[in-house]
């Protein structure tokens, strides 16, 4: 077939394109990101590294097709070795999770039928336990903790009187006939 195969000169016979040129705006964020950090630690004291925390709050409020933007953006930054930077999500999981099978719907309805994962949590739920390491749940607030907070916004003292009880609305979210 090849007579000398090694002395074959691979470039006379294709055009190598020009990958930096093609890798898009990935990398250049990717590069952006690293010259921050190495920006940051370069004004921080000798002996101290500099973590970046990026907070990411309402993410269940936006679009499922935005939500699943944001969380596949921050899927790509833990596939680099970006040690020194944190990412804290403020979500309703489950309503994230339903975004991601939505957005994955073949891909979950041919794997969740498989035997090895009808035991397992939803796909949505895995995708982010993938990504999400730490979660911290706030409790819901007491009686105590809304009459603070109404005393805070309002200018009153701890005890607020007002028409509509709004403490109820601040548990329970505003009614839909107001």
């Amino acid at each position: 077939f090849l007579k000398k195969p090694f002395e074959i000169n691979i470039e006379d016979y294709f055009r190598l394109p020009d990958y930096t040129k093609l890798m898009g705006p990935d990398t250049e964020i990717e590069r952006d990101f690293r010259l921050l950090l190495s920006a940051l630690n370069d004004e921080s004291e000798e002996d101290e590294e500099v973590v970046l925390a990026i907070f990411v709050d309402d993410l269940d409020r936006c679009a499922p097709k935005e939500i699943v933007k944001v969380v596949e953006a921050i899927n790509v930054f833990f596939g680099q070795d970006i040690r020194n930077c944190v990412f804290v999500l403020g979500m309703h999981r489950e309503l994230v999770a339903a975004s991601l099978e939505l957005a994955y719907g073949d891909l979950v309805g041919i794997v969740g039928g498989q035997a090895a994962l009808q035991d397992e949590l939803p796909f949505g739920r895995r995708f982010l336990e993938k990504i999400v390491q730490f979660v911290v749940r706030l409790p819901e607030p007491g009686e105590k903790e809304i009459n603070k907070y109404l005393g805070h916004i309002t200018g009153g003292g701890s005890e607020v009187e007002i028409g509509i009880d709004h403490r109820e609305i601040i548990r329970e979210g505003v009614p839909m006939e107001m």
